[in-house]
């Protein structure tokens, strides 16, 4: 099973027993028509979580509020689909799965002359025709 982008946030989206009951009854539905196996594992790929505004003054809270909603989702389909083996769910993070104020924060500027006008990159040996 491979799910993607969940975007979890509270404030916009279906309950997780709606979604659990949702993937379970297209499953039963699948199987049972000889359209595909059961899962042996699911991925979950994309963005978790909604994420943050990088300037939230409330950043913490909304992602720690958005990661415990996912954790009982992961949670959920572990029991409803691997008898609660939570090593059968594979998590590939994506960009939105950060705190964007802990990068931003953490971030410097830096002034860099390449000696090249502003706006080329040239790597030595190489013809500066690529504008970046």
């Amino acid at each position: 099973m491979h799910l993607s982008d969940l975007h979890k946030n509270k404030e916009e989206e279906a309950e997780n027993s709606t979604l659990l009951n949702s993937l379970e009854n297209d499953l039963k539905k699948l199987v049972g028509d000889k359209k595909c196996n059961p899962p042996s594992l699911c991925i979950v790929s994309g963005d978790m979580i909604y994420g943050s505004k990088h300037d939230s003054n409330e950043a913490y809270n909304e992602i720690s509020e958005q990661y415990n909603d996912t954790h009982d989702f992961l949670c959920g389909l572990a029991n409803n689909f691997f008898d609660g083996d939570r090593n059968k769910i594979v998590i590939l993070p994506c960009n939105h799965d950060i705190c964007i104020k802990d990068v931003k924060d953490s971030l410097e500027r830096l002034d860099i002359n390449l000696g090249a006008p502003r706006g080329w990159l040239i790597h030595e040996g190489e013809n500066p025709s690529c504008k970046v």
